[in-house]
């Protein structure tokens, strides 16, 4: 019968070459395999399930150099610049109390989602604590910052703008803007 063998030899090739066992060979009964051709199950990786598979953890960075209160270094030497926020410079009023707020804010750590540069060489973004919350929506909601910028480059990053302008838009007047 040789198309019965034909057919079989067709059915083993189709079979070693789905299972990846290239290099084995077929062999008779009387004929034992290599037992280096295929890995061994403490050699294998087990496999990935949903529930075993890690989740991707940011490293949190850390403040190296506060500027003011919406620029700094960071831990990874970049030095980061808060997106659609402004906060008074150093000898304008509330500028020290918006520094301590970025101080404070970043004490425990912080992420950095950079989107974009200015034109100064810093990373433009938005930064988060460890629990998820915007340090740029924080103080667009505190009242030390204001939508200098927010027009401007609004496009660069809609999600953020609807929430500093809705931040905004709930701010008090701090009584340091007062003098």
């Amino acid at each position: 019968m040789p198309l019965g063998r034909r057919a079989l030899a067709a059915v083993l090739a189709v079979g070693v070459a789905v299972t990846g066992l290239g290099g084995c060979e077929a062999t008779g009964p009387s004929e034992s395999t290599s037992a280096t051709a295929a890995p061994t199950p403490s050699t294998e990786a087990p496999a990935a399930t949903p529930s075993s598979a890690p989740t991707p953890r940011r490293t949190l960075l850390q403040l190296a150099d506060l500027k003011d209160g919406d620029s700094f270094v960071a831990s990874d030497g970049q030095e980061y610049r808060l997106g659609l926020v402004n906060t008074p410079e150093r000898d304008e009023p509330c500028a020290r109390q918006a520094t301590e707020f970025t101080r404070r804010f970043l004490r425990s750590g912080f992420t950095a989602d950079a989107y974009s540069e200015d034109g100064y060489g810093r990373l433009v973004a938005e930064v988060k604590d460890p629990s998820g919350r915007s340090l740029n929506v924080a103080l667009a909601r505190s009242g030390l910052a204001d939508d200098r910028y927010l027009e401007q480059f609004r496009s660069e990053n809609p999600d953020l703008a609807r929430r500093v302008d809705a931040a905004f838009d709930r701010a008090p007047r701090p009584s340091c803007r007062e003098a």
